[in-house]
């Protein structure tokens, strides 16, 4: 590799990293829902699953999320603590606990999906004056860019 393209790849890694620096603040960043409560996104993320059919069980949300049951289980109860989904065994298989939103978490469902509605016309707006050939440049460069990544997330050596 050549200095210009060391130089190119450096650019590219920091402003990858910037990215999910911001995304990462934005995903610990309490949001109000106008119900005297502040939901993380990790917990608004959960009550989108259950909403909309992702999950309706611990286990089924635990492989949407790709996360442990302790992980799921843990945000569940806080949800339920706080009035927006509620547990129920299933009338056809007694061993199985359904978790629904109560009406607390279907007006949370709702004005999350607005917050996410005007983010994305935001993002519209703002792609609007780039070229759609430009744009898919762009989303396979991101391809591209996360399947090498995943190659060094799930090597078995970590030194460096």
């Amino acid at each position: 590799m050549n200095n210009n393209e060391y130089l190119i790849v450096l650019e590219l890694r920091n402003q990858i990293a910037k990215l999910v620096n911001q995304y990462n603040k934005l995903e610990k960043m309490p949001f109000d829902t106008g119900l005297g409560d502040f939901l993380y996104p990790s917990e608004l993320n959960m009550i989108e699953a259950i909403q909309s059919g992702k999950g309706k069980t611990v286990t089924e949300l635990c492989e949407h999320f790709g996360i442990t049951k302790g992980a799921v289980s843990q945000t569940i109860s806080k949800l339920i603590k706080r009035g927006y989904v509620s547990k129920e065994r299933s009338i056809h298989n007694r061993k199985e606990v359904l978790i629904e939103l109560t009406e607390k978490g279907k007006t949370a469902f709702d004005r999350h999906e607005e917050f996410h509605r005007q983010m994305d016309e935001s993002m519209t707006q703002l792609l609007q004056g780039i070229q759609k050939e430009k744009i898919d440049n762009f989303k396979q460069m991101l391809d591209l860019v996360i399947n090498h990544i995943d190659k060094y997330s799930n090597l078995k050596d970590k030194r460096i």
